[in-house]
């Protein structure tokens, strides 16, 4: 299953430690966010990753090298632009993940879950809030519904989506979490839990 990272957001909220480091590259227990979820993908043997880069693109290219393929944007095009643009190079289904947000994910029961269900996208969720996770995996026929003025996935496509076509995937085990790094203070709770891990 191929896998896009998303990495070419600014990371506003996240300021000041992004305004002179993508927010990909910020570091959680010392280790880089980027890095958590390459880490879970090679886990599962998931070695056809591309990350879009867009700000401060040179320091994340500079960082990941050969590990992955990288989708240059000159101006952001947004999550589900990102998608939209990489068309040709994914298969029936395919993984997108938020790169500055940590996972742990069983991908292979999500996976199947997404099989079983048949749905067009299966989102990774916590307490089956549609708008409260960071991974899917969609099926090819997303690309229905995509075209360049889709730029957001959860605000643009997903309410262009039919209740039949979305497949929540909730949390099953006490293994599975993920922590959305979007300000210092929610970066500061994913430290606290995972030192405690």
């Amino acid at each position: 299953m191929k896998t896009l990272l998303l990495s070419a957001g600014k990371g506003e909220r996240l300021r000041p430690l992004t305004d002179t480091i993508p927010k990909p590259l910020v570091e959680v227990c010392g280790k880089k966010l980027i890095d958590y979820n390459l880490d879970l993908l090679k886990e599962y043997e998931l070695n056809d990753v591309v990350v879009n880069v867009s700000y401060l693109a040179d320091q994340i290219i500079n960082y990941l090298g050969n590990r992955v393929l990288f989708s240059y944007e000159k101006e952001i095009m947004g999550t589900a632009g990102a998608v939209f643009k990489l068309m040709p190079w994914f298969d029936a289904n395919f993984l997108v993940m938020n790169s500055d947000t940590i996972h742990k994910i069983n991908l292979n029961r999500m996976l199947k879950s997404h099989l079983d269900s048949n749905a067009v996208v299966t989102i990774f969720t916590k307490d089956n809030d549609i708008h409260n996770g960071g991974a899917f995996i969609f099926s090819y026929r997303i690309f229905y519904y995509l075209n360049d003025n889709i730029k957001s996935i959860h605000e643009d496509l997903i309410p262009l989506l039919n209740y039949s076509d979305i497949n929540l995937y909730g949390m099953k085990n006490e293994d599975e979490y993920y922590f959305d790094i979007g300000t210092v203070e929610k970066l500061k709770i994913a430290e606290d839990y995972l030192n405690q891990k």
